[in-house]
């Protein structure tokens, strides 16, 4: 065999399985890694049909594995023709390369069968939010074509900017959305997204998954569990907000996306004998729809389903609590929105009862029942969260002079009247964004925000100068009813204890020098 030296000294060298031979296979030289090999006798022959099957060429690859399950093994080799008629292979270990091959194979074809089965509609986008795949189904009305290549923005019911869940850059989980249908109407859906980043941290695109809540289509909307679904979202906000107004303008909105109408209303009875008042716009109604609702809401009537308008009073125990109008500008309503519009109405009345028994408890925690005015615990809560916020603000601190003489000369019900009074005084003195409050007996507090000197010294005048009517409920005109107050503005690294306590040595100060004691 003509070979160099250096070739038997690169196989006996290489850290592989390794051999050299002539092109006929002759004089094999091998190293200890092929001699172990389970193939050794079949290694030149092996190597020399992968030869022949590359018609001429001077190098060839081919694997081969051995052993089962968790022994097996496979190997690649390379083998090159070396002039003048030597054939030299080389072999590495690609096992735990086919076995991340097959399992990314595997994995590959998993996630297709999730896809294929999944009635969830599952999407990628790149970086500018253009589909680069959705499920084979499609989703929403739209084939799986016709929205590949397209804006993601092509599915949302409303502009969303920035906030949209299919080009979001952090994660969203299960984010609730209104997206638009093919047909018009609209499909509420939760969204489960994630950026995809390379790994230099850039934003490629995104993945995630819709799967619909309830959908205004033609088909979907007959089902009643899709209407449920729809318009228990619509009232969610009665539920989690105990502020009714706040709960009512939400709802609207959220009405109004749902029934794809131009704007609504909610109308609301405080009470079985008051007078209905509108609750909440997210247009404003023309005065003729707002006096049908009325109508409607006062005397009972039936829902009234029309063209481009639907209004309906809603009802809780058998009294009519509230209403309901939506309108059009033209196009006239579809029999689903109608019916999701009935569902709605459905749920109305029982969701106002709630939130406004959920707003009169709330106000009963945290009010004084004597005055109307806030209650310690309201005080407090309001103040400790100023402070922790870093507000701006002042505390004006007030006790009555001579109180207790009016309670030992007429007893406690004109005492009672007193502070009612003083109540009254206090309210009237206020700014809209200050908080009264009656800490306890006689001792008033009033956190003016802002803490301007300019707001204290006004709203001081004010009580002072009223308080001069306090006198007319003295126990005795030498001990003339009164209010002593003290003032704190907010220090840096202030907590609602230190104010109350300088706004008190303040009050205390001013007590003692009213009575012609030394300050």
């Amino acid at each position: 065999m003509q070979r160099t030296d250096n070739i038997e000294d690169l196989v006996m060298a290489y850290p592989g399985p390794a051999f050299c031979c002539l092109a006929d296979g002759s004089q094999p030289v091998c190293n200890k890694a092929a001699l172990n090999l389970p193939d050794a006798d079949t290694l030149t022959s092996a190597a020399i049909s992968a030869i022949n099957a590359c018609s001429g060429a001077t190098a060839a690859t081919w694997r081969v594995s051995f052993g089962k399950g968790e022994n097996n093994r496979t190997l690649e080799w390379i083998a090159f023709m070396i002039p003048p008629g030597a054939l030299l292979a080389l072999a590495r270990d690609v096992t735990m390369e086919s076995r991340l091959s097959q399992v990314l194979a595997e994995s590959r074809q998993r996630y297709r069968d999730i896809v294929e089965l999944s009635h969830d509609f599952i999407w990628e986008t790149n970086s500018e939010g253009r589909f680069t795949f959705v499920s084979p189904r499609g989703g929403f009305g739209y084939k799986a074509d016709e929205l590949s290549g397209q804006p993601s923005s092509l599915l949302l019911a409303e502009d969303v900017g920035e906030e949209s869940p299919f080009t979001h850059a952090g994660h969203v989980d299960g984010r609730e959305t209104w997206l638009r249908r093919k047909d018009g109407g609209l499909a509420l859906a939760t969204l489960l997204a994630h950026p995809l980043i390379i790994g230099d941290g850039k934003i490629v695109g995104f993945r995630g998954l819709c799967r619909p809540i309830g959908e205004t289509s033609n088909q979907d909307m007959n089902h009643p569990d899709s209407l449920m679904r729809v318009a228990e979202y619509v009232l969610r906000p009665f539920l989690s907000d105990t502020e009714t107004s706040s709960a009512a303008t939400r709802a609207v909105s959220a009405a109004t996306r749902a029934l794809s109408a131009t704007g609504a209303v909610i109308a609301i009875k405080d009470s079985p004998q008051a007078i209905p008042h509108p609750l909440a716009f997210s247009a404003a109604p023309s005065s003729k729809t707002l006096e049908s609702l009325l109508r409607a809401i006062s005397y009972g009537d039936v829902q009234k389903l029309e063209d481009n308008i639907m209004f309906a009073p809603a009802w809780n125990g058998g009294e009519t609590i509230g209403g309901l109008a939506v309108w059009r500008s033209s196009a006239a309503f579809r029999s689903e929105e109608k019916q999701l519009f009935a569902a709605i109405i459905d749920r109305l009345g029982p969701s106002l009862a709630t939130s406004l028994n959920a707003g009169i408890l709330t106000q009963e925690l945290r009010t004084d029942p004597l005055t109307g005015l806030a209650n310690r615990r309201h005080f407090e809560e309001t103040g400790h969260n100023m402070m922790a916020r870093g507000m701006s603000c002042a505390l004006i601190f007030m006790d009555l002079d001579n109180f207790k003489p009016v309670n030992d000369t007429f007893g406690h019900a004109q005492g009672d009247i007193v502070l009612k009074e003083v109540a009254h005084i206090i309210s009237a003195a206020i700014r809209r964004n200050d908080l009264a409050a009656r800490i306890g007996g006689d001792e008033f507090a009033i956190l003016v925000e802002g803490g301007e000197p300019d707001a204290i010294a006004a709203i001081k005048a004010r009580i002072r100068n009223a308080s001069q009517n306090l006198a007319s409920f003295s126990a005795d005109p030498e001990i003339p009813l009164g209010i002593s107050l003290g003032v704190a503005p907010t220090l840096e690294d202030d907590t609602l204890e230190t104010l109350i306590a300088r706004a008190d040595k303040d009050m205390y100060a001013n007590k003692r020098s009213r009575k012609g004691q030394a300050p």
